[in-house]
């Protein structure tokens, strides 16, 4: 299920529309399906995590910091308690070919140009990154497997 804006920084600018798609449509969404109970693969994310230690697995707790994070949470805990037939991915920023998607590589690079540029250093910076073609895989090997 692909149903979000996902550029947190525009969601915590535009908190009203984004809670729109991002957790009452989903939300009418899932409730439309109930009836047939299709497996729902959820997309995720790792901003449902602090990123305090990095290399999260199921076993750790949510603590999003940001409001996409927490959209997604939402998400997580609505399916867990509303919905029997759910798998839930979480993936970190997936980077894709298309050139107009927000690559964090490009705009990493772009933020440094700028002058007087500062950036945080995190232990899990480059842990972050898949190519969309493994997840693609991944999901269409659970979609398989279930």
């Amino acid at each position: 299920m692909l149903s979000a804006y996902s550029n947190p920084t525009w969601i915590s600018k535009n908190k009203i529309k984004a809670k729109n798609l991002n957790f009452n449509s989903t939300i009418d969404f899932i409730e439309f399906l109930k009836p047939i109970n299709p497996r729902i693969i959820f997309m995720s994310s790792v901003e449902v995590f602090d990123g305090g230690k990095g290399g999260y697995s199921e076993k750790d707790s949510p603590n999003p910091l940001n409001y996409y994070g927490k959209l997604k949470y939402n998400l997580e805990k609505y399916l867990e308690n509303n919905y029997s037939n759910y798998t839930i991915v979480r993936t970190g920023w997936n980077v894709g070919l298309n050139k107009k998607s927000r690559c964090v590589v490009s705009l990493t690079y772009e933020t440094l140009l700028k002058k007087k540029a500062r950036m945080a250093v995190f232990n899990i910076f480059f842990e972050k990154f898949i190519k969309l073609n493994i997840v693609y895989y991944e999901i269409v090997r659970l979609c398989v497997l279930q």
